[in-house]
Order: C-alpha cells, then structure tokens, then sequence
C-alpha cells in the first residue's frame, strides 16, 4: 500500500545546523512511499510550537528515517491495519 503525504526536509543537515548555529526550519515537500518499508514510527513531537507537531517519524528496514506531515494516530491505525489487515487495531483500546 503507498501513502501519500509531505515529508519534512533541510537544504543542510540538522547535526551541521546545531555545530553552525543555524536556524533552518526546514520545509514540507510531497513524498510517496510504500508502507512495507516501514519497521517502526513514533509521534515526532508533543509541543505545539513545533513545526512537527503531532507529526510522526518513520523508521525503515533501510536505516532511513523521515518526518512526514500524517498525524501519529492516523498513521498508526493505516500502518497496524497493513501489517496485519485480519485485526482491526481500535485505537481507543489502547493506553497512550
């Protein structure tokens, strides 16, 4: 299954940001991707001040990580739902 959504980039690395002190935020470009790659993701950011708030990180089977714009829920039920499309994930019964 492909989702489709924005993946959040910089025109330079972030760890060389920091060592630089620069401050780039960043910026949102439209990015597609195939949900078996996926191997874990985790809700980026809980302030809301931040540019990724209520965003979720993706982790893949190839060491790549990507910020992408879907809310951590969504992305949950979407991703629990392909990996295992016979269980139906109610996030509501879960303990967050």
């Amino acid at each position: 299954m492909i989702h489709q959504c924005n993946i959040h980039c910089h025109a330079i690395d972030p760890t060389r940001l920091d060592l630089l002190n620069i401050d780039d935020k960043g910026k949102w470009l439209p990015f597609l991707f195939h949900l078996d790659i996926v191997i874990a993701a985790k809700q980026t950011s809980d302030e809301q001040d931040e540019m990724t708030y209520n965003c979720t990180t993706v982790f893949t089977e190839h060491g790549d990580t990507y910020v992408i714009d879907t809310p951590y829920y969504e992305f949950f039920k979407k991703w629990t739902g392909f990996i295992n499309p016979t269980t139906e994930t109610n996030i509501d019964d879960l303990n967050f």
